[in-house]
């Protein structure tokens, strides 16, 4: 019994290094979706700006100020950010074609510039964000975390693509990525197996008495097989 006990302390012991190990990668995928954040809300307010750089001029009045959703849960609203920025940038390129002016513009070179660079940090966040989903649903589906994974609370996580139709390849939102942030699950299970070893324990304990009980009989049988033994001689004797 105490082996079987042991193994269990083993057993819990491996599953809080795998729950630990879980919730760093589920960090690190919040933390890479908040960089995507960051650096959308960035993009919005450069294309902003630049519609604001090109009132004025014709075909102007077609550029609608971008809005994004403030909370940026959804994966479906960054990737139409960057369907409705490409656009933006697209009919801007063909008015500064038409109007040479716009296009010496120092403030309408600055923000190119800088949408540029801010696609480049998208993309690069993009792919951050993409690696920490890779390792994550790694580790959640390898042997044995696979076995327990989702019983601890840790879901499948969707990688960020943007195809160009506004929506991401499996429409990912962070609000249906959930994991066990606050530990209620672990403490369940580890509740239910603190029982469980309890029960083993006391079940150890009165195999043990019982053992020990039956020795003592045995023990007390023998001796009196041996008195019995030892007496039949003299019985003999004293006839």
């Amino acid at each position: 019994m105490g082996f079987y006990i042991f193994l269990l302390l083993c057993l819990a012991g491996y599953l809080i290094y795998c729950y630990n190990n879980l919730r760093k990668l589920a960090e690190f995928i919040k933390e890479a979706w908040s960089n995507i954040g960051v650096v959308g809300r960035k993009q919005v307010s450069l294309i902003n700006q630049l519609i604001d750089t090109v009132k004025g001029y014709q075909e102007s009045e077609k550029l609608v100020m971008l809005k994004i959703s403030d909370d940026m849960s959804s994966a479906g609203s960054v990737s139409q950010m960057q369907q409705q920025s490409g656009m933006v940038l697209s009919t801007v390129s063909g008015m500064a074609r038409d109007f040479p002016d716009l296009k010496s513009n120092g403030q309408y070179q600055r923000l190119i510039d800088s949408i540029q660079k801010c696609e480049d940090q998208m993309e690069a966040a993009r792919k951050s964000y993409n690696q920490c989903i890779r390792d994550y649903n790694l580790t959640r589906t390898s042997i044995p975390t696979v076995f327990f994974a989702q019983t601890l609370g840790f879901m499948k996580a969707s990688f960020l693509e943007f195809d160009g139709s506004g929506e991401s390849g499996e429409n990912a939102t962070m609000k249906q990525f959930t994991t066990d942030d606050d530990g209620e699950r672990l403490n369940a299970l580890l509740g239910k197996a603190g029982s469980k070893l309890i029960d083993i324990s006391s079940k150890a304990i009165d195999a043990g008495k019982d053992a020990t009980g039956k020795a003592i009989e045995a023990g007390k049988l023998y001796t009196k097989k041996t008195q019995n033994t030892a007496n039949e001689p003299n019985s003999g004797q004293q006839q």
